[in-house]
């Protein structure tokens, strides 16, 4: 449209009215005593969090044709729990009709945390991603820079202009599909296994249900 821009101007008061109010609720619904008392919790979500996301991000990179380097910023940069986390944690409880369950500081706390450290992460990503780059195997690096002349290749392949643009998008959509697959595959068999003993809380849900 080529009114986009100008609605946009006009939109962007609302958009952040409608944010501040949304912090502002979000912060008003958090017990710092609770915080404190779920704390191990917290510690434990943020670390498999950020770890988790970091390890996907990067893999996912690295599957796209980016470097080394590259990746190692997508991770550190993504590594944080939205705030889309605060949404679901209330859907739970309100859901779950349990006042005391942890859920919400839990999933309140990670996601302060990693947003706490966020910045951090996204400073060490430079100096990070050149010592990786730095101490890669050469067979790794040879086999990542064939890879990535692979798809470069497969991009700028084809035969007619809109074949060849529309080439590229497929082939991510495709290799991203295959990731997706994966992910779903792994997920399902880890979800066969029983986590009750390395928790009682989880014990006693896992009984709930």
């Amino acid at each position: 449209s080529d009114v986009r821009d100008r609605l946009a101007r006009l939109v962007e008061p609302l958009k952040a009215m409608f944010a501040a109010v949304f912090f502002v609720s979000i912060g008003l619904l958090v017990d710092p005593h609770a915080l404190m008392h779920h704390l191990p919790e917290i510690l434990l979500v943020s670390g498999v969090v950020v770890v988790g996301k970091f390890t996907n991000i990067f893999l996912a990179s690295v599957a796209a044709g980016t470097g080394i380097k590259t990746a190692v910023q997508n991770g550190f940069g993504l590594a944080q729990v939205g705030e889309f986390a605060f949404m679901t944690a209330i859907l739970y409880a309100g859901l779950d009709k349990d006042a005391d369950t942890p859920l919400f500081p839990i999933a309140v706390g990670a996601s302060l945390l990693t947003t706490l450290v966020n910045p951090w992460l996204i400073r060490l990503s430079d100096p990070v991603g050149e010592w990786a780059e730095r101490v890669q195997p050469r067979r790794l690096r040879t086999a990542l820079s064939t890879y990535r002349a692979w798809i470069d290749k497969l991009r700028v392949a084809g035969g007619s202009a809109a074949l060849s643009r529309a080439r590229a998008p497929l082939i991510c959509l495709g290799v991203y599909a295959v990731l997706i697959l994966a992910a779903f595959i792994v997920c399902a068999q880890l979800g066969h296994f029983d986590y009750s003993r390395f928790s009682v809380r989880l014990n006693a849900h896992s009984a709930l249900v």
